[in-house]
């Protein structure tokens, strides 16, 4: 991830900290607000390449640089986190935090997250 080493450093470089940021990093900076802040609403990716005045196909080679993940995928890696954060941090059901995040299915919920973290939610909690 030595492009994401690269993007984090700008934080530490006095000119990155105030006044100048290059164009690339202001705008996956930018995304990366937008995907905090509507993540649970909207999932599309052309969403978040609309409000950014950007192709879709540009805004993927730059996370793609940057991240070495598409904007959905990124997306999908915000809602994972968040899903882990509710299994950790309140009393929620599996299912109940599937419909707190948007998912219509809960099975479909416990599938897509064994598969990312190889444990269940319930498994994960208890373990965590």
């Amino acid at each position: 991830m030595l492009n994401k080493a690269v993007l984090n450093q700008a934080n530490n470089i006095p000119a990155f900290r105030g006044e100048y940021l290059p164009p690339d990093v202001r705008l996956v900076r930018e995304l990366l607000g937008l995907i905090d802040r509507h993540f649970r609403e909207v999932r599309v990716p052309e969403f978040y390449s609309n409000k950014l005045s950007i192709s879709l196909k540009r805004l993927n080679r730059l996370t793609g640089y940057y991240y070495q993940q598409t904007v959905y995928q990124l997306l999908q890696e915000r809602l994972h986190r968040e899903a882990e954060l509710l299994l950790l941090h309140t009393t929620l059901s599996a299912k109940q935090i599937a419909f707190e995040l948007g998912v219509c299915d809960p099975a479909h919920f416990s599938k897509c997250f064994k598969t990312i973290t190889g444990k269940s939610p319930g498994a994960f909690r208890k373990i965590q």
